[in-house]
């Protein structure tokens, strides 16, 4: 079942279902609260939760707001471990480039800001392929696994992930990443073929492969927000 409501400023859409064992509340990119709650929980129970955690709520909601693109002249976003600033231009289609600095992005439509999204990832997502391959290719050889088949997914969790079938996924967004930090991306899931789990024996493969892969590591969660592609 799905509801709305708000507390003070604070807006939130609430689904509760039996299948729903916990209480999560998510914010979504418009400042909105998305939560989920078992069926038995009622909506005074949610209610006073926002109240108890407002400033938290609240500064969660700021950073999301601030982090939301607006896909106008002059928004910036993070590509390939540096940043460009997006720049809009009439033409004939929607496809999105880079020149220098500039994301530039040709459209019929400089208002359609849905077309425009879709055109940056259109970019992201083939240059993220252009780059992951070769990884793959080499890490898979450092190994000694068979180059697994890849696939470059809109993932806005995972950067990345690898099935018991051994097919990796990465999201479009590791596009964003630098040499190393989409290196270590890379490693991560084709050292999934060896050991699939994140045991000791997993990790001490990273290290003898990487040794800085936690500094790494933390750098790419560091770009987990500022990475995603939202309006």
């Amino acid at each position: 079942m799905k509801s709305t409501g708000k507390v003070g400023s604070i807006r939130y859409t609430l689904l509760t279902s039996r299948a729903n064992r916990r209480i999560t509340i998510r914010v979504g990119p418009d400042g909105i609260l998305a939560i989920r709650a078992p069926r038995r929980v009622s909506r005074r129970v949610i209610e006073d939760l926002i109240t108890e955690h407002r400033e938290h709520l609240l500064n969660r909601i700021d950073e999301e707001v601030r982090d939301a693109h607006t896909y106008e002249d002059g928004d910036r976003f993070p590509y390939a471990g540096g940043m460009v600033t997006l720049q809009l231009r009439t033409g004939n289609d929607y496809r999105a480039y880079i020149e220098d600095d500039l994301l530039v992005v040709s459209a019929r439509n400089i208002q359609d800001k849905g077309r425009i999204l879709h055109a940056i990832k259109t970019l992201y997502r083939a240059e993220a392929r252009r780059r992951i391959g070769p990884l793959v290719e080499q890490w898979s050889r450092t190994l000694g696994v068979s180059a697994p088949s890849f696939t470059i997914r809109d993932s806005k969790k995972r950067w990345g992930s690898c099935s018991k079938e051994g097919r990796l996924n990465f999201s479009l967004r590791s596009q964003a990443l630098g040499e190393e930090e989409l290196s270590y991306l890379v490693l991560h899931e084709v050292a999934h073929l060896v050991h699939f789990n994140h045991s000791g024996e997993f990790k001490a493969l990273l290290q003898t492969h990487m040794s800085d892969y936690k500094i790494r590591q933390k750098r790419m969660y560091a770009m987990q927000r500022a990475s995603q592609l939202i309006h």
